[in-house]
Order: structure tokens, then C-alpha cells, then sequence
């Protein structure tokens, strides 16, 4: 069997990874009550042991600022990007820095995109 049939889907990965990127929600007390945040900016560190930074390293990683990097490429909590490639069915995969809605209009993604379907 010829070795393009033995994997037909060809998958190309176009995303943006200079936006901090909102990738997980905190779940915190506060006077009995438990309250999910979804934004570093609203969880009050005061009496937390927490800092700004930690708490936003724990809500943000890189992305355009609706898909994070790890999402694009479809790599689990815990498991490492170079683990996922290992295993990946992606042919190429291009980051720039532009916000998710902004990716289809930028020169180096529509040049980029244009190479793939010449080939």
C-alpha cells in the first residue's frame, strides 16, 4: 500500500500564539461561597499567598487570545508539545501574531496558506 493512502487526512495548523490566552477558570472561596473566575483580574489575592503572576500563569498561556497554543495543536495537560509531534498527522503548522479574528486577513497567513495549495 502506498504510504499517502496509509494516512489520507492531511492536516494543516494555522494560529496565533502572542495573545495571553484564557485557558483555564479558578474556582475560589469566598466567605463560604464558591465562585468561578474566568479573568486573572478579578480574583482578589489579597490573603491568598498567591501573586498576580502565579495567578495569571495558572488562567493564561500563549495563543490569539480564543485558542491557546496547545489547544492548535491539540497537546493535553501534562503531556509535552514534543510527545504530541511524536504522534502527529500534522504536515505543517504556522503561528503568527495576530488575535484569532485577525488571522485570515494577515499577509504572512494568506501567503502561507497560498503556498499549501500550490503544491
Amino acid at each position: 500500500m502506498k504510504a499517502d493512502l496509509l494516512n489520507p487526512l492531511k492536516v494543516f495548523t494555522f494560529s496565533g500564539d502572542c495573545e495571553r490566552t484564557p485557558r483555564a477558570a479558578l474556582i475560589v472561596e469566598e466567605g463560604g461561597r464558591s465562585r468561578t473566575v474566568f479573568r486573572p483580574g478579578k480574583v482578589k489575592i489579597k490573603g491568598t499567598g498567591l501573586t498576580r503572576a502565579e495567578v495569571e500563569a495558572k488562567m493564561l498561556e500563549p495563543g490569539d487570545g480564543r485558542i491557546t497554543r496547545r489547544s492548535a495543536l491539540a497537546v493535553g495537560f501534562g503531556e509535552s508539545v514534543n510527545a504530541r509531534f511524536d504522534r502527529s498527522d500534522l504536515l505543517f503548522t504556522v503561528f503568527g501574531c495576530q488575535i484569532h479574528s485577525d488571522l485570515p486577513n494577515d499577509a504572512t497567513f494568506q501567503d502561507n496558506l497560498l503556498s499549501i495549495f500550490l503544491k
